[in-house]
């Protein structure tokens, strides 16, 4: 059984969190940094830090759709806005 693995916009960032190394990407170097600033790897698991101090999951394409139809079933109880949910 075969398992394809696509590439995701998380891997760039998980691989210069785990080893420092920036990957050769569109992006300088010096950009790649300044982004890669906001994003923290804790148990595997890629999190973008938030000014209102809590920290955000980075989530792949595969899991947002389950999030989403989590969030508005109401799973997660009522949403007030799009700002909530960023």
């Amino acid at each position: 059984m075969e398992i394809e693995q696509r590439a995701s916009w998380r891997d760039p960032f998980i691989s210069f969190l785990a080893t420092g190394q920036v990957p050769a990407s569109e992006w300088g170097h010096r950009k790649f940094r300044y982004k890669a600033a906001y994003y923290l790897l804790q148990e595997g698991e890629l999190y973008r830090k938030t000014i209102s101090g809590p920290l955000t999951r980075c989530l792949s394409e595969v899991e947002v759709p389950r999030v989403l139809e989590e969030i508005h079933s109401g799973e997660c109880g009522s949403h007030s806005g799009t700002r909530t949910l960023e």
